[in-house]
């Protein structure tokens, strides 16, 4: 056995993004992110990447690398840890306190007396992980402290980018690691695994430092309050929006728990810089005039429950959206919340605010390279092989043309799916199978419980209601009582009584034909009654309920 490379997550989609590598004799893992939900995953917080590969080879896993503190990348880590308490983790500072912060939360399931062991990594220094030798390389992304590892291998280097952009005038000057990575590519890299999310947009991605004057633009503009949103691990905008508050003598009130604790951590490592005095508690709020507020609040997608949704549905007790005010949304949409984010702008509309959106107006730039960026970053590395990683699939085709334009053969491109096994051996590469990882759905304190058929039955309970029929016989499978037939979500019982009343009766028959039948089998009269009344609704309606049929002994 060479090595093995086996994405978890994080391929087909945007989120859980988790990456194995696999020697002989262990096993470690680059990022262990959360999925936030899509709109047919009803009632799910959130989805995680599948550790059943690791659980078969427990033995062998030995350590975390973290690239980042953003939740696609460290929101499974609490489970993750969970099962495997003896792990080491590596990150930078920033990334490590944003775990730590994330893993000890009253959800989940570990305190400060019992964190695993955590290593602080620097940019150009290499570590031992077991086998397993590495060295993180600075890159530019929208948090701070981002980097993407090289893995020294005896065939050469494995290049796995994190999540990057290429900014050469960085909110906080930390230039993008050129020297690092052309000198790996002059040392050799076997294999390139590089970020695809934004491998649809041309050219450039813009500059953190290009915000500022539009922030500036816009704070000139407003008359009332200020109400910024973004992302609560996004600290250059952050830093950005209370260097523009200071410059205009507002006061800044800041809301949303995860945004606070964000700032409290970033405070404490020197990576965010203010003035107290124009740091305020909410219950400060009516002391100052609305022309000297800003509000930096949570709530960028449109989260039922976050600090922008109340204020929106007017439900926040303290922050009153009025006349005048400005709402800059400075964050861009995670595809499958446009519906949510849209519904609050329409709400704060309606309450008389200005909305001004991220990326139309530059009020937010992307963390991401675009595709000269990410030609840039496959002629400084110049590997042989090539893997597309973190995107939908249309953006990992798009990212493996792009790579072919650039002197990369096709035969030395591998377009993944979660699950796939990469096997490097002998300086070539192939893939050799697939673990086939499931879908591990977070509802509420349930792990796993939720499989994809009970999402299927929510999609069809939201979609067309549901119908119940009670059935209660005697012992000598006999009617005990008249059959009933109740609604939910289906139709609008006051003027559908005949309805109803009609699928009693065709319930009626069908029961009375299995007595007749001499039938003993629950399942049976279940499947008839089901089969029954969908031809029925499906005529009368052309609808197709769920259909609940529960039979009762007495």
């Amino acid at each position: 056995m060479g090595l093995r490379i086996i994405p978890v997550g994080g391929l087909g989609e945007i989120g859980r993004n988790m990456t194995l590598f696999e020697s002989e004799r262990s096993i470690i893992a680059i990022d262990a992110g959360l999925q936030f939900p899509t709109v047919e995953m009803y009632g799910i917080d959130f989805v995680i990447p599948d550790f059943n590969y690791l659980r078969s080879n427990r033995i062998k896993f030995k350590g975390l690398i973290v690239t980042h503190g953003h939740e696609d990348h460290i929101g499974a880590i609490s489970y993750l840890v969970k099962e495997f308490p003896s792990i080491t983790i590596f990150g930078t500072k920033l990334t490590l306190e944003l775990i730590k912060a994330r893993i000890t939360e009253k959800r989940n399931f570990v305190n400060q007396s019992n964190l695993p062991k955590m290593v602080e990594i620097h940019p150009d220094r290499f570590y031992n992980c077991d086998d397993f030798e590495f060295m993180p390389f600075r890159v530019n992304h929208s948090i701070a402290d981002a980097v993407g590892i090289a893995i020294k291998t005896d065939l050469g280097y494995i290049v796995h980018t994190g999540d990057f952009k290429i900014d050469n005038t960085p909110v906080d000057n930390k230039i993008f690691d050129y020297h690092t990575l052309s000198d790996l590519g002059r040392k050799g890299v076997l294999l390139l695994m590089s970020d695809s999310t934004n491998s649809e947009r041309k050219g450039f991605s813009n500059s953190e430092k290009e915000v500022v004057e539009n922030l500036d633009y816009y704070f000139t503009k407003a008359k009332g309050k200020i109400i910024a949103a973004t992302f609560a691990s996004n600290i250059h905008r952050i830093q950005q929006i209370f260097d523009v508050a200071k410059k205009y003598d507002r006061k800044v009130f800041v809301t949303g728990f995860s945004l606070e604790k964000n700032i409290e951590i970033a405070k404490q490592l020197g990576y965010i810089n203010f003035e107290r005095n124009f740091f305020h508690p909410l219950e400060d709020l009516k002391k100052f005039p609305p022309s000297k507020v800003v509000c930096i609040v949570t709530g960028t997608q449109g989260e039922p429950m976050s600090v922008l949704t109340r204020m929106a549905e007017n439900r926040h007790k303290q922050i009153k959206v009025e006349k005048g005010d400005l709402v800059l949304l400075a964050s861009s949409v995670i595809p499958g919340n446009e519906h949510l984010v849209f519904k609050n702008i329409n709400k704060l509309y309606e309450l008389g605010a200005t909305v001004v959106q991220s990326e139309s107006d530059d009020i937010h730039v992307s963390g991401h390279a675009y595709t000269e960026e990410q030609k840039i970053m496959i002629h400084l590395t110049r590997p042989k092989y090539f893997v597309p990683i973190h995107g939908e699939y249309r953006h990992l085709s798009i990212h493996a043309s792009t790579a072919q334009t650039v002197g990369i053969p096709s035969e030395n491109i591998f377009l993944l799916k979660n699950g796939d096994i990469l096997e490097v051996e002998d300086q070539n590469i192939h893939v050799s199978g697939n673990i086939e990882p499931e879908n591990i759905f977070i509802d509420g304190k349930g792990i796993g419980d939720i499989s994809d058929i009970v999402i299927e039955e929510r999609q069809k309970l939201a979609e067309d209601g549901t119908v119940a029929v009670v059935v209660t016989l005697t012992k000598e499978a006999a009617l005990a009582s008249p059959i009933e037939v109740i609604s939910r979500g289906f139709v609008l019982i006051d003027n559908s009584e005949h309805l109803l009343e009609k699928a009693k009766d065709i319930s009626n028959q069908v029961v009375n034909r299995w007595i007749i039948d001499g039938s003993n089998s629950w399942d049976d009269l279940k499947k008839r009654i089901k089969r029954e009344l969908k031809k029925y609704f499906n005529e009368e309606i052309a609808r197709d309920p769920f259909i609940l049929v529960i039979i009762v002994e007495v």
